[in-house]
């Protein structure tokens, strides 16, 4: 849970709030912060299927998992090095497909920590501290924004997603598997041959295709909205930096409580 704390610190700071406003106001324009995300996504998504097999079959997932946080780490301070757009673009490239590979390795850790009957209390608890993470962290990225400049609020963002990470590298157990195998190319291969296969199952199972098409248009699509919120009320609403400060906490407040709310309803009348 208290990863789940760390990583919304980025996705706050990093993907929602400053560097969104970071880089138009460095351009003038939105083209390019649109261009690069959706490249990260892209290959973060062909990534995706082959670092999950690559837990499935090596038993090292938490290893893999401080290895893909520290990237990331490394990448979102370096943000706060370049002024250049043609070195922050690579940056935050290489940040945000660390960020979402280390997802797959965290979610994969969840039956480690919970039995199956309390996972949706651990998986609300886990979201509604990830909300409180922003409540957190950008009040403190708001100070050093406004006493350093919005530049080194990047490393601030890196510095803290690393330090609240420590309880899991720490405390939480690795993942056991049975028959592990050395990382290899062939998994990678055979992954990708299971992607496949998956996909032509998932045209013939109706349920599972019509899963995966509600996620599509409403959890991404709700997270396409909130990506480009902060942008879009900068613009048009002309707000102060305070009053969008606000607005954004108050958003994320309501969104910690209700994180609580979730996980309990969904132990006590299924998901």
């Amino acid at each position: 849970a208290l990863y789940d704390f760390a990583n919304t610190i980025f996705s706050a700071i990093v993907l929602t709030f400053y560097f969104p406003l970071y880089l138009t106001d460095l351009t003038g324009r939105n083209l390019e912060l649109g261009l690069v995300t959706t490249a990260s996504m892209i290959f973060a998504g062909f990534g995706v299927p082959w670092l999950g097999g690559l837990s499935d079959r090596t038993g090292k997932t938490k290893g893999y998992l401080v290895l893909t946080t520290l990237a990331c780490v490394f990448f979102t301070s370096a943000l706060s090095l370049f002024t250049q757009v043609n070195l922050l673009f690579p940056a935050f490239f290489f940040a945000c497909f660390f960020f979402h590979a280390s997802l797959v390795f965290y979610s994969s850790l969840l039956p480690v920590v919970a039995e199956p009957k309390h996972r949706g209390f651990a998986s609300g608890l886990g979201i509604a501290l990830g909300y409180f993470g922003v409540l957190f962290s950008v009040p403190i990225a708001h100070a050093v924004s406004h006493l350093w400049g919005r530049r080194f609020v990047f490393v601030t963002a890196g510095v803290l997603f690393l330090v609240f990470s420590i309880p899991l590298f720490k405390w939480v157990p690795e993942r056991k598997v049975s028959n592990p195998q050395r990382p290899n190319w062939s998994i990678l291969l055979e992954e990708w041959k299971r992607v496949g296969k998956t996909a032509a199952f998932v045209i013939k199972e109706k349920q599972l295709l019509f899963f995966f098409l509600g996620n599509f248009f409403l959890v991404d699509g709700v997270k396409t909205a909130i990506f480009w919120l902060v942008v879009y009320m900068q613009r048009v609403f002309l707000p102060s930096p305070n009053h969008l400060l606000f607005i954004f906490l108050s958003l994320n407040f309501s969104a910690f409580l209700f994180g609580f709310l979730a996980g309990w309803l969904t132990d006590r009348f299924s998901a």
